[in-house]
């Protein structure tokens, strides 16, 4: 019996008004599990550690793009994009003054 039957099966004997809670968790292990498979795919060489690591940053990525879009949710895309143009040409500035004041 495959790891999806026994969780399909636990969950038949769940009450109702907890399944959806359940089915989430499951769906969240299954992701998890196939982001774990392909990092072992491209990372053969690393430990679990590294890819539980690996995997733990990605989880806080998707964190903190979702908590930044739903922040930004009602900012009109023309707006982000003028800021971030913004911000590169004033790092871009910068960078050249600190050039220009090492050398």
């Amino acid at each position: 019996m495959t790891a999806r039957e026994q969780a399909e099966r636990l969950l038949e004997q769940l009450p109702d008004e907890q399944v959806p809670a359940a089915l989430e968790a499951l769906e969240k292990v299954e992701r998890e599990a196939h982001v774990i498979r392909v990092l072992r795919e491209r990372n053969p060489e690393k430990s679990e550690r590294e890819l539980m690591e690996d995997l733990a940053t990605i989880r806080r990525g998707r964190e903190a793009r979702e908590r930044i879009g739903d922040a930004f949710a009602d900012v009109e895309i023309e707006e982000v994009e003028r800021e971030a143009v913004k911000a590169v040409r004033e790092v871009r500035r910068e960078m050249a003054a600190e050039r220009r004041a090492a050398g």
